[in-house]
């Protein structure tokens, strides 16, 4: 029951719009994990970040992993889905270097980081990677749910990705794509 709440929270408060480059809706995406096992399909409002690369999806799916755990996200793969990755349950205080609250706006009042680190943030990130005719896309989902720090431990409000986090791992992605391969170490 309490899942249920936080879940239905999460989701209403996530349909304002994330900045990014490109944009696009849940609608046509399949249905995504959550921490209890289940899939459901998010509400059609809720932003989803997407980025192009112009190598094989193989390859981005390849160095998914990595470059989630430098971000400081243990990374969880989707059975269910093709290329599906993220983590529904991030509840480190920093992530990608920064503080949790900077990615997110929670609650009704004052939104955006200031008023962030009056909460306890959990977040849940998923990215999908699919094939293009040339080369591949990304396409990422933030929202987040947070209780008060000021006692009032047991209310819970939705959080709307700011879309810094979701630009990150499109920029750490395509500089991981861009770096040299290392040297093969010579035989003896």
């Amino acid at each position: 029951m309490k899942l249920s709440r936080i879940l239905a929270v999460a989701f209403c408060a996530a349909i304002a719009p994330a900045a990014a480059r490109a944009q696009t809706t849940a609608s046509d995406l399949p249905p995504l994990m959550e921490d209890n096992g289940t899939s459901m399909r998010a509400d059609p409002s809720i932003r989803i970040i997407e980025h192009r690369f112009a190598v094989s999806a193989d390859s981005v799916w390849a160095i998914l992993p990595d470059v989630l755990r430098e971000m400081g996200i243990e990374p969880q793969v989707d059975p269910s889905r093709e290329r599906v990755m993220g983590n529904v349950r991030i509840t480190a205080p920093r992530v990608a270097g920064e503080r949790t609250g900077r990615y997110m706006a929670c609650g009704n009042e004052n939104s955006g980081p200031a008023s962030a680190g009056q909460f306890r943030i959990r977040l849940n990130l998923v990215t999908q990677v699919r094939a293009e005719e040339q080369g591949s896309r990304t396409f990422t989902r933030l929202i987040g749910t947070a209780n008060s720090v000021n006692g009032s431990g047991n209310q819970v409000v939705g959080c709307t990705s700011t879309g810094a986090l979701e630009r990150k791992l499109g920029e750490a992605i395509a500089a991981r794509l861009a770096a040299p391969a290392p040297a093969a170490a010579p035989a003896n």
